[in-house]
C-alpha cells in the first residue's frame, strides 16, 4: 500500500519530509525526558501523512510552491490526528497501533492521557504560528467536532440513540473534519486560493466520509498483523459500522440471526472467520463499496484537477477506493 502511496505523493515528498522535521523538532525540544521518550515512541512509526498530503496538495492547486504556513498547518493537523489516536486507543482499549503496543498499553493510561493532552496543545500552538485569526478560531471548531464525534461513538457503543444516520454524522465529525479543514486551511494560507476554500472544504468532507467507510469495511477483513492495529475492536466494543448495519438489515428477514447472536456474545471467531464471507455473499460488501464510490465521485466534483495538486488529490481518491479490490480478492 505505502509504495503506491509514495508514488502518488512523490512530487510533494520534500514538503512531507519538512512536516516530519517540524514534528521532530517540537518533540525534541520538550523539557521532560520522560515526555521525550513517549513522543519518540509515538512517532517511531509514522502514519501515512494523509492529512498533511491533503493540505500540501491543496496548496499546490494554485501552482505555487507550498508556503511555510501550510507546512505548519500540515504538521499541526498530523499532531492533532495523533492526539486523537492516543485518546481513542484508551477509550477503545486498543492494544496495537502501527505495529507496536499502544501508548496506554506500553506506558499506562495516565501517561497516555497526558501525552494526548500535550499533542492537542501542540497542534494549537503550531496553528497559531500561521497568524490567521480565522484558522485559529476554526481550529477550536475542529477540535470540538472531533470530541463530539468521539462522544457519538461512545453513545453508539452503548446502544443509545444510534442508527445509520447517526453513524454517518459520527464519521463526518470524527474523521472527515480533519480532512475538510486540511483543505480549507491550506486555501486560506495560499496566495490566490482563498476563493477556493469553501469548495475544497466540501472536497475534504466527501473524501473523509469515503475514506472512513472503506476503513471500516477493510477493518472487518484484516487480521491485526495485516492492519498493524487492533482490528474488529469496534464491533467488540459495540460499535456498529455501515457494513454491519446493512448485514443486520438483511438478517431481519431471516429466521436464523448468526451476526446478531455473535455481536451479543462478542464472538470474535465468528467476526474474524465467518463475517467476511457473509458480507461478500450477501452483497453487503459491494453495497458499501458503492456508497463509498459515490462519496468519492462527489469529492471529485469539487476538485480543479488541471494543476499538479489537484491531480495528486484525484489519484488519492482513486487509490483509496482501489484498496477494497485487494481485500476482496483475498477472500
Amino acid at each position: 500500500m505505502s509504495q503506491n502511496l509514495n508514488e502518488i505523493t512523490k512530487t510533494i515528498s520534500k514538503d512531507l519530509a519538512k512536516v516530519n522535521a517540524i514534528i521532530d523538532e517540537e518533540c525534541h525540544s520538550v523539557n521532560s525526558t520522560y515526555l521525550q521518550e513517549l513522543l519518540k515512541y509515538t512517532f517511531r512509526v509514522r502514519g501515512k501523512l494523509l492529512r498533511p498530503t491533503l493540505a500540501i496538495s491543496t496548496s499546490g492547486i494554485g501552482g505555487h510552491s507550498c508556503p511555510q504556513e501550510v507546512l505548519w498547518i500540515a504538521a499541526g493537523l498530523e499532531v492533532l490526528h495523533t492526539a486523537s489516536l492516543v485518546h481513542d486507543d484508551i477509550i477503545d482499549q486498543g492494544l496495537v497501533r502501527r505495529g507496536q503496543a499502544t501508548i496506554h498499553k506500553e506506558y499506562g493510561i495516565g501517561e497516555a492521557t497526558l501525552l494526548g493532552d500535550w499533542l492537542l496543545a501542540k497542534s494549537f500552538e503550531l496553528m497559531t504560528r500561521v497568524g490567521n485569526p480565522i484558522i485559529s478560531h476554526e481550529m477550536t471548531i475542529l477540535t470540538s467536532e472531533l470530541t463530539e464525534g468521539q462522544f457519538l461513538e461512545m453513545e453508539a457503543s452503548r446502544g443509545k440513540y444510534y442508527d445509520q444516520s447517526s453513524y454517518m454524522r459520527m464519521i463526518d465529525l470524527k474523521t472527515a473534519s480533519i480532512f475538510r479543514y486540511a483543505c480549507k486551511f491550506a486555501c486560506l494560507s495560499t496566495p490566490g486560493l482563498q476563493n477556493q476554500a469553501i469548495q475544497m472544504n466540501k472536497f475534504g468532507t466527501n473524501f473523509g466520509i469515503m475514506f472512513q467507510i472503506i476503513d471500516d469495511l477493510i477493518d472487518l477483513f484484516q487480521k491485526d498483523q495485516e492492519a498493524l492495529k487492533s482490528t474488529g475492536r469496534d464491533l467488540l466494543n459495540g460499535l456498529t459500522t455501515l457494513p454491519i448495519f446493512m448485514a443486520l438489515q438483511i438478517e431481519e428477514n431471516q429466521v436464523e440471526k448468526p451476526l446478531r447472536n455473535a455481536l451479543e456474545k462478542k464472538d470474535i471467531k465468528y467476526i474474524q472467520n465467518q463475517l467476511p464471507r457473509t458480507l461478500i455473499n450477501t452483497g453487503v460488501y459491494d453495497q458499501c463499496v458503492q456508497v463509498a464510490s459515490e462519496y468519492g465521485c462527489k469529492s471529485l466534483d469539487y476538485l480543479p484537477t488541471q494543476e499538479s495538486g489537484g491531480r495528486i488529490l484525484e489519484k488519492l481518491v482513486k487509490f483509496t477506493l482501489s484498496q477494497t479490490k485487494s481485500v476482496h480478492l483475498n477472500h
